[in-house]
């Protein structure tokens, strides 16, 4: 059987090893894969050369992923790729990267959707940082871990968030926030202010209708946020627009 395909679209995978034969089989002239319901295993299996071993399986041509539901969780102890099984990917639309993508090895990823992945904000940053061609990102923005996750960051915490992730860049626009994990709207303006403050490529920030935190009253604080003394120094900040929208 000749590996022609394209594009490729399965509806309902059950884990059946025909699903993954097939994918593997057009690895080489793949560009499109969509798969809309797929087992974390399943996916890993995926990336697993055919002839067994630690050979990672590459799709050299596939620019974009679509897995629109994974069940399972990620077992550590299954063999992981040991390079990037995506070295063209630019488009990947996972609800959660619970799968084995190694994200941080996708050097031509420009789009980036996980709506239902939390990453909280220290992570955020260097997860942004470390995708050098992406343009837009959507993902749950969760809080950082302190004792009280009511109060508001002092001048003192904000300048050592700066002075952690002065190195960090990103060449993103644009930003979708499914939902927001944090104690209450304000304390949540606080950290997406502070996140345009550090990444000030960003320029939209859009918050979902669905958000727990009602976007609007987010949108809301986000202009106090704005006023506080210590983003006098940055006016770029007044640049970025912050709005509720379903779409990003």
């Amino acid at each position: 059987m000749p590996n022609t395909l394209r594009s490729l679209s399965i509806s309902r995978h059950k884990g059946t090893q025909k699903h993954i034969e097939l994918v593997r089989h057009n690895a080489d002239t793949l560009e499109s894969l969509c798969v809309d319901h797929i087992t974390t295993h399943s996916m890993l299996k995926m990336t697993w050369g055919k002839n067994g071993g630690y050979h990672t399986q590459v799709y050299p041509r596939l620019k974009l992923l679509h897995i629109q539901f994974c069940v399972g969780q990620r077992n550590k102890t299954y063999r992981q790729p040991l390079a990037d099984p995506f070295p063209r990917l630019q488009t990947l639309i996972c609800p959660k990267n619970d799968t084995m993508l190694k994200i941080h090895l996708a050097t031509n990823l420009r789009v980036l959707d996980m709506p239902r992945h939390k990453v909280p904000f220290t992570e955020l940053i260097p997860l942004l940082s470390g995708l050098p061609a992406l343009q837009k990102a959507r993902v749950v923005l969760g809080d950082v871990p302190t004792q009280n996750m009511l109060r508001m960051p002092t001048f003192e915490q904000i300048n050592e968030y700066r002075e952690l992730f002065k190195s960090h860049s990103t060449s993103a626009w644009a930003l979708g926030i499914s939902d927001l994990v944090f104690g209450n709207s304000r304390r949540a303006a606080e950290f997406l202010v502070l996140l345009v403050d550090i990444l000030s490529s960003i320029k939209r920030v859009s918050i979902s209708y669905n958000c727990t935190r009602t976007s609007y009253k987010v949108v809301n604080a986000v202009e106090f946020v704005k006023r506080r003394k210590i983003y006098k120094s940055n006016p770029a900040i007044e640049d970025v627009e912050f709005v509720s929208s379903a779409s990003w």
